[in-house]
């Protein structure tokens, strides 16, 4: 399988052999308990400086998307990366400190989709909550294929009616 590594910052990929070549940095300084990282050439230190978006629902849950940072399959072929790198993935936690997770995990080849699928996420956390089996837990295409379905319309036409901005938190 493929090891290439991306910065969440820059989203500049590096193959295994040039980001092993990085330099590598002190996680916390100070008090040097944490260990090490590499650091990207633009500055920002992978595991650390992640893209992320977490959405807190008032159903209890919360919608997480992050930067892989290391290419992913998949989760349609775990055993090799399909024809798309994928380099984000969403997941739902609990918001209680035991962390526990819906059965629910996407990913994404790009930042685009992944925004739209935190959104979509997001939006339809009640439904996935009542009946996880009815969510395939692949790309985004597959888990939008599930809202043609009659009885998710009202979703799907939210969804679709959406405007996201840069500048706006979701």
């Amino acid at each position: 399988m493929k090891s290439d590594w991306q910065c969440s910052h820059c989203f500049k990929t590096y193959n295994f052999e040039e980001w092993r070549n990085l330099k590598t940095v002190w996680i916390d300084e100070n008090q040097r308990q944490y260990g090490k990282t590499m650091a990207c050439t633009c500055g920002k230190l992978f595991h650390v400086d992640k893209w992320k978006l977490r959405t807190r629902h008032k159903l209890g849950y919360i919608v997480s998307t992050v930067h892989l940072e290391l290419a992913h399959p998949s989760n349609m072929n775990f055993s090799t990366l399909d024809e798309e790198t994928m380099w984000y993935e969403t997941m739902i936690f609990t918001a209680d400190k035991a962390g526990k997770t819906l059965n629910f995990q996407v990913r994404y080849p790009d930042q685009k989709s992944a925004i739209e699928g935190h959104i979509l996420t997001y939006k339809m956390l009640p439904r996935i909550a009542e009946k996880p089996e009815d969510f395939p837990q692949d790309e985004i295409k597959i888990f939008l294929d599930v809202l043609d379905r009659d009885e998710y319309q009202e979703e799907k036409e939210e969804f679709q009616n959406t405007i996201f901005r840069k500048e706006k938190k979701v």
